[in-house]
């Protein structure tokens, strides 16, 4: 039985914009996505007794995971009575607004209409992505976006190879609904509204726009010293942690001609000329934190992890007649 081994990227937030609750409950939002070399890895097979096991530390039940909804609603969108084993071992850190299970739950759409040859375009791909997650489809294709709504409206652009990225991970999490609670009350007491410049039609749907897509293309193009791309959630999450401003201060100071937040945290990022320029700075930050540990300095971040620009979201390959243990769950 053929099984596909799946490689599928992280991504970080160039600027990300959030606009006010709607009456769903929901914020819409704007911004670049940006893939970048840190990644899971998911092994699928198909089962043919119609059960979806999923094998791998995921952070919660496997019932409730991304994995296991993507999985479960390809097989019902495709009326298949198939069932897959999908094995996942982490490595993009959760909590940290890198997308790792968005990231997860697109590879088991691409993986699996390839192995059932179900033939779903891209866009279609989307829909269902979109029902998963609000980031999901972004990762389907990957690279390099222009992200709207709640996650669904993906513009795809070239992508730049000409910088490297170094992500810090701190050593707290951040759970994505908490932090768009903290951001809404901050902004009820700070007085901070955030309204749309304009609403604009998506398939009958209207979305928010703050920028015009031609506004964010110039600005990722800029020289990377210009760019001030501002995640809205960074002054809510760092006035109740401070540790977020001394990570983004240690980031600049380390040579980063732009540092930031990726999506509601918990992870910054700070933008290199190069990738090698990136792991001499996470060689530097390493140094000055083994050097003042134990003298009166407590260090914020957990790890350290260099990596570059990347065109697509997903690495696929074929293992051909494997016979993949079935565990239960």
């Amino acid at each position: 039985m053929d099984r596909l081994r799946i490689e599928v990227s992280a991504k970080i937030n160039l600027g990300l914009t959030v606009f006010g609750k709607k009456e769903d409950g929901y914020h819409d939002i704007e911004g670049i996505f940006q893939n970048v070399g840190i990644a899971d890895i998911l092994e699928l097979t198909l089962e043919n007794e119609g059960r979806i096991v999923i094998d791998g530390d995921l952070g919660c039940p496997p019932s409730l995971s991304t994995v296991f909804k993507a999985a479960e609603l390809f097989f019902s969108a495709t009326r298949s009575k198939q069932g897959a084993y999908i094995r996942v071992d982490k490595h993009i850190p959760s909590g940290a607004g890198l997308g790792g299970a968005s990231a997860d739950a697109a590879a088991v759409l691409v993986g699996l209409n390839l192995l059932c040859n179900t033939q779903l375009s891209e866009s279609a791909l989307r829909e269902l992505a979109a029902e998963v997650a609000s980031d999901v489809p972004f990762f389907i294709s990957g690279g390099t976006a222009i992200v709207r709504g709640r996650g669904e409206i993906v513009s795809p652009m070239p992508t730049r190879t000409d910088f490297g990225v170094l992500v810090a991970k701190p050593r707290w999490s951040s759970a994505t609904v908490e932090a768009y609670r903290v951001l809404d009350q901050w902004r009820i007491e700070k007085g901070v509204r955030r309204n749309p410049l304009k609403m604009k039609d998506h398939s009958g749907r209207l979305y928010s726009e703050f920028q015009t897509d031609h506004e964010l293309v110039q600005a990722y193009y800029r020289p990377l010293a210009e760019w001030n791309f501002v995640n809205d959630f960074l002054p809510a999450l760092e006035e109740a942690r401070p540790g977020y401003r001394r990570i983004m201060e240690s980031l600049c100071e380390a040579g980063a001609a732009h540092a930031g937040l990726t999506g509601s945290g918990s992870c910054l990022y700070g933008i290199f000329e190069s990738k090698k320029q990136a792991e001499h700075a996470a060689a530097a930050l390493k140094k000055i934190i083994e050097e003042r540990t134990g003298n009166g300095f407590e260090t914020t971040i957990d790890r350290l992890i260099p990596a570059e620009p990347l065109a697509r979201s997903m690495n696929i390959s074929y293992i051909q007649h494997c016979n993949a243990p079935i565990r239960s769950e």
